[in-house]
């Protein structure tokens, strides 16, 4: 996937162009992608998140799954040939592209995106309160962990009982993120005519939309999706819209000139990563899941062997 021009941030060009900023809102919207045929996840979702007060706007889920073969190879065409893709990853990065529509089209600065099997920490209400936690250049705050190694930036935010962090390699899955307008209508104009895996799209810097968008992390994180988890609160719920069971947390083997490419240019970037890690710049771990106010809970997850051991490129 190519682009011929580069934006530092969506966000941050448009507030620039768009002078004085409005005042900051309260209690942001939550967009809840649910599957028509998933009403006891939507059930239990509401029931899950009531303590947190969220104000819900529900998003009929794109099925996958009940497309026509014609629509399938016509979506297949436009993707870069980088991710596998299957018929829920259609499914998923359609139901993302209308929650962006109808964020693009709201009042609110923000909002926040999330899938139904999303669990949250206790102390997440806070979170949803106002906006005006929110880093002025920030396109996307990513609220989820999938408990990967990922790189961050060495300077952190505090906000509440929370850091914030620039994101600085791959951290999959879209079980929750914040969002800006702005970036919501960017993301609009940016993908249409495209088809990837939603996540490996916004939080994959193997492809090119990562460059263009300022993405922060939460840590520890608000929540986690359900297939994630191995403890008492572990619902167990099928997958629906998209199929985890082909879902790597790594990247895919490079081929070709890709490959020579990436082998050559390998102890180069591992210099340049060792050196800012050393400098402080970088640091790389695991983003952890807290459950509960004050308090970060590492969880046993599920994840590939391979994910463990390094950050994605």
């Amino acid at each position: 996937m190519s682009h011929s021009l580069l934006v530092k941030s969506p966000g941050a060009t448009a507030r620039r162009a768009a002078g004085p900023q409005e005042p900051k809102k309260r209690a942001l919207k939550v967009y809840l992608i649910n599957l028509d045929r998933s009403a006891d996840r939507l059930r239990w979702f509401v029931g899950a998140t009531r303590r947190l007060d969220f104000d819900l706007v529900r998003i009929p889920a794109v099925d996958g799954s009940l497309l026509p073969e014609s629509k399938v190879a016509e979506y297949a065409g436009r993707a870069s040939g980088e991710f596998g893709l299957t018929r829920g990853d259609i499914g998923c990065f359609l139901s993302h592209r209308n929650a962006w529509r109808l964020i693009a089209e709201a009042p609110d600065r923000w909002a926040f995106v999330a899938e139904d099997d999303a669990h949250f920490s206790d102390d997440s209400a806070r979170f949803f309160q106002s906006d005006d936690w929110l880093p002025d250049d920030a396109d996307i705050v990513k609220a989820e962990t999938v408990f990967q190694n990922v790189r961050l930036s060495g300077q952190r935010r505090r906000v509440y009982e929370h850091y914030l962090s620039r994101m600085r390699s791959s951290h999959v899955g879209t079980g929750g993120y914040f969002i800006s307008r702005d970036c919501a209508r960017y993301l609009l104009d940016r993908t249409d005519g495209l088809m990837e895996p939603v996540d490996q799209l916004l939080f994959n810097p193997r492809l090119d939309l990562f460059k263009t968008l300022r993405i922060y992390q939460i840590e520890p994180a608000l929540c986690v999706q359900d297939f994630n988890l191995r403890d008492g609160r572990k619902v167990g719920f099928e997958t629906t819209i998209m199929d985890w069971s082909r879902h790597t947390w790594t990247n895919p083997k490079r081929r070709g000139i890709a490959k020579i490419r990436h082998e050559a240019c390998r102890p180069f970037v591992r210099l340049f990563r060792f050196s800012m890690r050393v400098a402080g710049f970088h640091r790389v771990g695991v983003v952890e899941f807290g459950f509960d106010d004050r308090k970060t809970v590492r969880v046993e997850a599920v994840r590939p062997r391979r994910a463990q051991q390094h950050a994605a490129v």
